[in-house]
């Protein structure tokens, strides 16, 4: 994860990171306008090896323009295993946009009333494990050699993760792809530096085996790849879904240490009731990541949930009844826990999302709240053993985790 400050120019911002990183007993490597500096007597710009180190953090400040050579180096060490802190300066600054557009990013607004709640995140955000760790993902490779499979199902932040887990799985050098099972939104060059599309209906082998070769050559250059079959279907802003390389999808994880899709899809709303045929799993699914969004609390039925009255079914309630913490735990486990058939072996994972919405401070509380903490402790009783109280928006974005041992 990387964090930025911004905000008034009467506060140091600087001092207030400085003085974190002290408490925190970090020494940071710094970054002065597109310059990296190892130490304060190295020169130059260090090669990725150096940077390649899990944990370090870096001090990033924003000082002058800078060419776009100093600003490809900047952006490139948001792609490897260490944390970037520092100060933003102006936001219209298109540099500044593409950092804050990086899907490990986030930032924060530094007020006169608000330097105790950032100062807590900030130091919440220097002793965080990485994404991968908190959700309990095992990065050791399987022992039949193939990669391993994500499916990331449910409402309320599944794209977020999606970008999340691949961007921090390819910085710790893992050979990603992201794809889906159903359908979504062509990835940006932010969320994934390349995407490969295919006409995969044939069922040509020699044609599967030229595209299987593409992605594989793709993989060494980038590491981080998107791979989809386009689609005549437009989703509600009139934008082409792609949908799944049907033909290939079985034969990903020969070429890659894990392979991310997006196995249903919610409308963009917080909860949903999946039809009888949903979710769609990928083949070896090794994990799966079940999201709902904890904004839909206290909201009616029919406007925050996908499939209104199929839920309303099994809730036995009307539309317009109001969404409690019971009714986030009997969706989520009903549709998608251990009573669902799920692939051999997959390991579940509930993230209840969007806790910031529920928080006074929004994305810089670092507590959970108790509507959160309910829900879970519902969950934890209807069955689930692992059970994650998360704000993906906010820079530190696992609030809490409970795990039941078997």
């Amino acid at each position: 994860m990387h964090l930025f400050l911004y905000g008034s120019s009467g506060i140091d911002k600087t001092a207030l990171i400085q003085k974190a990183l002290l408490e925190a007993g970090i020494r940071p490597l710094s970054i002065a306008a597109g310059n990296i500096i190892l130490a304060p007597q190295s020169q130059g710009i260090p090669n990725a090896e150096s940077l390649s180190q899990e944990g370090q953090v870096i001090l990033y400040a924003r000082t002058e323009p800078e060419d776009t050579l100093s600003q490809n180096q900047v952006l490139d060490v948001l792609d490897r295993p260490c944390q970037v802190i520092g100060v933003i300066g102006d936001r219209t600054d298109p540099f500044i946009g593409k950092l804050l557009a990086h899907p490990l990013a986030r930032r924060a607004e530094l007020r006169e009333d608000n330097q105790l709640a950032v100062a807590e995140v900030i130091h919440h955000f220097l002793v965080q494990a990485p994404l991968t760790k908190s959700l309990g993902i095992d990065l050791k490779p399987r022992p039949d050699g193939l990669g391993q499979t994500i499916a990331i199902i449910g409402g309320g932040g599944k794209t977020t993760l999606l970008y999340m887990l691949a961007r921090e799985l390819a910085a710790h050098g893992q050979r990603v792809i992201v794809t889906t099972t159903t359908h979504i939104r062509k990835p940006t060059a932010d969320q994934v530096p390349m995407t490969l599309t295919f006409d995969t209906a044939t069922g040509d082998p020699q044609q599967t085996g030229r595209q299987l070769s593409e992605i594989s050559a793709a993989l060494d250059r980038y590491g981080l790849v998107a791979v989809l079959q386009p689609t005549d279907e437009t989703d509600i802003r009139g934008e082409k879904k792609m949908g799944p390389p049907r033909g290939l999808l079985a034969a990903l994880p020969q070429l890659a240490d894990f392979i991310l899709a997006e196995a249903d899809g919610s409308r963009g709303l917080p909860l949903k009731a999946p039809a009888s045929y949903e979710p769609v799993f990928p083949p070896h699914t090794d994990y799966v990541m079940v999201l709902a969004g904890l904004s839909a609390l206290n909201q009616p039925l029919q406007k925050v949930c996908h499939r209104p009255h199929l839920a309303a079914q099994r809730l036995g309630c009307d539309l317009d009844h109001r969404i409690q913490p019971e009714d986030i735990a009997c969706l989520t486990i009903q549709s998608h826990g251990p009573q669902k058939d799920l692939p051999d072996r997959s390991r579940l994972r509930f993230l209840l999302n969007q806790a910031d919405a529920l928080l006074p401070d929004g994305p810089l509380g670092t507590h959970p709240p108790a509507a959160a903490l309910k829900t879970a402790q519902v969950l934890l009783e209807l069955g689930a053993d692992r059970v994650f109280i998360t704000s993906l928006q906010s820079a530190v974005p696992v609030l809490q985790s409970f795990i039941k041992e078997r």
